[in-house]
């Protein structure tokens, strides 16, 4: 049954790439100082549209590998896209951001695609809450007003957990390494504190 559930979750993953890869073939980069690497990424992307799906797997931070691993000893193979969070935090154990990085070089040496999302807690809390405690959860109008509005103690808290990922994403930078970075993603989601925020702020 395990072995099952393993196969499930890994074409859930390739069909959830196939839609990945289709957005991003229809796109454009945003910044139009994109590094070589990046662009060249999307390039490559673009170039599968059409043709060919990539597989991905999403990895835990207390288990840097184990996902990815599963889908090799299922499949024979080891997924295009490998996959982990920068939130730091896993029920109540605390994670490296830094041994992210370090297998984010581990793993693009050995020519996996890399994607990172980043589940940030509340701006005004502290990062040891975590998932369950702060990422899950909502804020009031009050305080998402002074999340969003610049000056404010609670968007300064926002943009200080920001730039504490932004050092670790630096690294990536430095040695041009292109990611497929992903934070506050399901925003369209009430699950999320960041999430299902409709206005027009």
């Amino acid at each position: 049954m395990k072995k099952y559930k393993f196969a499930l979750i890994y074409f859930i993953v390739l069909f959830l790439s196939l839609i990945v890869t289709s957005i991003f073939a229809q796109t454009n980069l945003v910044n139009p100082n994109a590094s070589k690497e990046a662009k060249a990424l999307l390039s490559y992307l673009n170039s599968l549209n059409g043709k060919y799906i990539l597989s991905g797997q999403h990895n835990y931070v207390n288990e840097l590998n184990r996902s990815t691993d599963s889908v090799k000893s299922i499949t024979g193979k080891y997924p295009s896209i490998w996959g982990c969070d920068m939130e730091g935090v896993s029920g109540s154990s605390y994670f490296s951001r830094q041994d992210v990085i370090d297998e984010v070089l581990k793993q693009y040496d050995k020519g996996s695609i890399i994607t990172i999302m980043y589940h940030q807690v509340k701006p005004f809390d502290n990062d040891s809450l975590g998932f369950e405690r702060s990422v899950k959860g909502r804020v009031t109008d009050a305080e998402w007003k002074q999340i969003i509005t610049p000056g404010t103690e609670y968007n300064k808290m926002l943009i200080e957990k920001l730039a504490t990922v932004a050092f670790y994403l630096k690294q990536l930078q430095d040695k041009n390494i292109p990611i497929l970075w992903r934070p506050y993603h399901e925003m369209n989601g009430m699950w999320f504190w960041y999430g299902d925020r409709k206005s027009e702020d």
